[in-house]
């Protein structure tokens, strides 16, 4: 048997998981990356850089929906990679913010998406598209809440995660 295999059996490690767990962590670091720039170069023109735009004054609620959405996806970033740098300790603690922004962005993702619906109200065809925001107010906090009751089970937890935050991206991707 080799040396590395014989510590493997003896320490109950898989051989093969630190390559497999460094690919993982590089995946979730990468995705979160990603995420960011997205909602980043989406949301540039009406929202980070619309002065440079031109763009009209925002309300203070779309001011709120930019931070606690923009906060989200940012503690997103900040949590995988403290997780691929294994400080799962703080990790954990920040999790109780999640929590917090989770709870606050959907009353104010509501608000934000029935006041966009006032607006669009002179043309009653636009208002179908309604249907996708109450959609993410419905499956965004259910995954959030399905990742924290299965927090211990890290597999699940982190795809989870994943896929409430894809839920967000819809209005990112569309702009």
């Amino acid at each position: 048997m080799s040396e590395s295999l014989t510590i493997a059996v003896a320490t109950g490690a898989h051989p093969r998981r630190s390559r497999h767990s460094r690919r993982e962590r590089l995946f979730f670091s990468g995705i979160s990356i990603a995420f960011t720039v997205v909602i980043f170069v989406g949301f540039a023109p009406t929202y980070y850089l619309r002065t440079l735009y031109d763009r009209p004054a925002l309300s203070p609620l779309v001011h709120l929906h930019g931070v606690i959405f923009s906060a989200w996806i940012l503690l997103f970033l900040v949590q995988t990679n403290l997780v691929a740098v294994k400080r799962t300790d703080l990790h954990r603690l920040l999790g109780v913010a999640g929590g917090v922004f989770a709870a606050l962005m959907l009353p104010v993702g509501y608000f934000v998406a029935i006041n966009a619906a006032r607006r669009t109200a002179a043309n009653p065809g636009e208002l179908k598209f309604l249907i996708v925001p109450m959609g993410a107010l419905i499956v965004f906090p259910t995954l959030v809440i399905a990742a924290f009751l299965l927090r211990r089970r890290v597999d699940f937890h982190k795809r989870l995660m994943v896929i409430a935050t894809i839920e967000l991206m819809n209005a990112a991707v569309d702009r």
